[in-house]
């Protein structure tokens, strides 16, 4: 692709949406074998700049205005999003190595099925979990 076609190429959603879910799987995949758990902040702040760099990427090399580019920019990140949390329930739910482990499917996919619980429960978790006991067995998956 020549440098002129470039300049003039403008982002549209299947683009957009092919790339940057892409990219959330090979993010995804590229933090397997980190436990990053206690990095949520510096991942979060990390994200929120990349997108305000997307957003001004967009403005100043595609020529968007600023509307376009911020519509653009919460399109990427939309389906960064979303490419991560499918890899990441697919990974989870299939190839984790507590995937043989009985339990319910939402304490295999995310944390919040245990808040849940917690929150269901009154604080009283140990009733919730010894429910869990009688149905799955010994030995029950509550988490990821």
């Amino acid at each position: 692709m020549a440098f002129a076609q470039i300049q003039n190429w403008t982002p549209d959603l299947a683009h957009i949406a092919t790339t940057f879910g892409l990219l959330g799987i090979a993010f995804h995949v590229s933090i397997i074998p980190i436990e990053i758990d206690c990095q949520t902040g510096s991942l979060l702040i990390a994200y929120a700049f990349s997108w305000a760099g997307l957003v001004v990427v967009f403005w100043n090399n595609y020529g968007l205005d600023w509307a376009s580019a911020l519509g653009a920019a919460w399109q990427a990140g939309f389906w960064f999003a979303a490419g991560l949390s499918a890899s990441m329930i697919i990974y989870r739910l299939f190839f984790h190595r507590l995937r043989n482990f009985p339990g319910p499917w939402g304490a295999k996919v995310s944390r919040f099925y245990t808040f849940g619980l917690i929150k269901r429960s009154n604080l009283k978790y140990h009733l919730e979990l010894e429910k869990l006991h009688r149905k799955y067995g010994d030995y029950v998956r509550t988490g990821i």
